[in-house]
C-alpha cells in the first residue's frame, strides 16, 4: 500500500506515475521483489516459491514492466496524466 501511495494515491495529480501500469506484482516486479526480500515476506504455497526463486521468472516480469511502461508511458502522459485528479 505504501509503494502505491508513493506510486500514485498520494501523489498531486501532476506528480502521479503511470496508471496504466499501476500492478506493483505484475507492472514493477524489480520493486516488488526487493519488497519481499526486505520484509522476508513467504509465499502461500510451492507455485509461488518457485516463482520468487526462479531467477529467469524474475528477469521475465522485469522486462514486461519495463516494456509495458514504454509502451504505455506516451499515452498515459498525453492523454490522463493531466487530464485528472486523483
Amino acid at each position: 500500500r505504501k509503494w502505491q501511495a508513493d506510486y500514485a494515491f498520494e501523489q498531486p495529480h501532476d506528480k502521479v506515475n503511470n496508471l496504466l501500469r499501476q500492478c506493483p506484482c505484475r507492472d514493477h516486479y524489480g520493486a516488488f521483489y526487493k519488497v519481499i526480500k526486505e520484509t522476508g515476506a513467504r509465499p502461500i504455497d510451492e507455485p509461488a516459491e518457485r516463482a520468487i526463486s526462479d531467477a529467469e521468472y524474475r528477469k521475465g516480469l522485469i522486462e514486461y514492466g519495463e516494456r509495458i511502461g514504454q509502451l504505455t508511458g506516451e499515452y498515459w502522459e498525453k492523454k490522463y496524466k493531466n487530464k485528472s485528479k486523483i
